[in-house]
């Protein structure tokens, strides 16, 4: 995931691991053409999960793939720690 041009707009976290994904998922957020594409970072930090992003955007999370989505709490600015406390969340920065 560090090759040069890597775009990663969706990921998925889940720790079911007989869970099949299906269908494409909400449309792709790159950002606006002034501030480039939204480059995410993933690291686990003890028990729980550091999500950051590049560029302005808020954290949103859905149950469901194809949403709705709602604004995390404190997602309005990156970095931001979530504790894995659903069996599957779904997350995006929006501009």
């Amino acid at each position: 995931m560090r090759e040069a041009g890597f775009v990663c707009d969706k990921f998925l976290l889940t720790t079911n691991t007989t869970y099949s994904p299906s269908g494409i998922g909400p449309a792709e957020n790159l950002g606006s053409p002034s501030s480039g594409p939204i480059v995410l970072s993933i690291t686990k930090v003890a028990g729980d999960v550091q999500i950051s992003w590049t560029g302005t955007g808020t954290l949103q999370s859905s149950s469901k793939v194809t949403g709705p989505f709602v604004n995390v709490t404190a997602g309005g600015s990156s970095p931001v720690i979530v504790a894995p406390t659903a069996t599957q969340l779904f997350y995006r920065v929006m501009n």
